[in-house]
């Protein structure tokens, strides 16, 4: 992952094709190293409660990472001398670079010091029967349709933020303050979350917050150009 993040955050004088192979690389990289971290979480405990303070914790890390990195254009104009607040390749170029450290020293430090956790009971499934099992799983074909949508419409939305933010509103120099303030109500609002996983149960509160999402993201038709 850290190889490819260089070479996305690092182009020299790139072309499309050279931006849609190395993203290509690095979110293929990502879902390698992303799915094992998930499910390792999982086995961490087999109390359903716990599960939800481990994911909790590990949410947690992740907006303090993407504070990290939505903020480091003010940060570099703080500390470094950087001249722009806005996403610039010398900036993309910086992150890049503290990602090749950072991330091999934090899987290093999560294999080396996190104890093993007792063995969770598996069976091994082909491809065959994991398909009669979810032909004949109407709840499960049904959280993965809903997950699948949301999943699209969350990443369209991604996609567009900064294009809209820098291209419509003209305030490309004020994306990271507006992504840093987002960041920000992420962090702070997981203790809320964690209590809603465990007060009401994780499928109403995930139900909870994806509606209040894309009731929130209805805002922006409001926004004027």
């Amino acid at each position: 992952v850290t190889t490819e993040a260089v070479g996305v955050f690092s182009p020299g004088k790139p072309d499309a094709l050279y931006f849609l192979i190395w993203s290509t690389v690095v979110y293929f990289a990502w879902s390698i190293m992303q799915v094992p971290h998930d499910a390792w979480a999982t086995e961490m405990s087999g109390e359903y409660n716990e599960r939800s303070r481990i994911f909790t914790f590990k949410g947690t890390a992740g907006q303090i990472g993407s504070f990290a990195f939505l903020g480091s254009p003010l940060i570099l104009v703080a500390w470094f001398g950087f001249e722009s607040t806005e996403m610039t390749p010398a900036v993309m170029h910086a992150v890049g670079s503290i990602s090749l450290v950072l991330l091999p020293a934090a899987i290093l430090a999560a294999v080396v010091l996190v104890p093993q956790t007792r063995r969770i009971n598996s069976a091994e499934i082909d491809f065959k029967a994991t398909m009669r099992v979810l032909a004949s799983n109407g709840p499960y074909r049904l959280f993965l349709l809903i997950f699948a949508i949301q999943g699209l419409a969350l990443g369209i939305y991604a996609a567009l933020l900064l294009p809209f933010i820098e291209g419509f509103l003209r305030i490309g120099d004020q994306f990271s303050l507006i992504m840093v303030v987002l960041a920000f109500f992420g962090l702070v609002s997981m203790p809320a979350w964690l209590w809603a996983a465990k007060r009401f149960g994780k499928h109403m509160a995930w139900a909870a917050g994806s509606a209040l999402t894309n009731v929130v993201l209805l805002g922006w038709l409001f926004v004027p150009a």
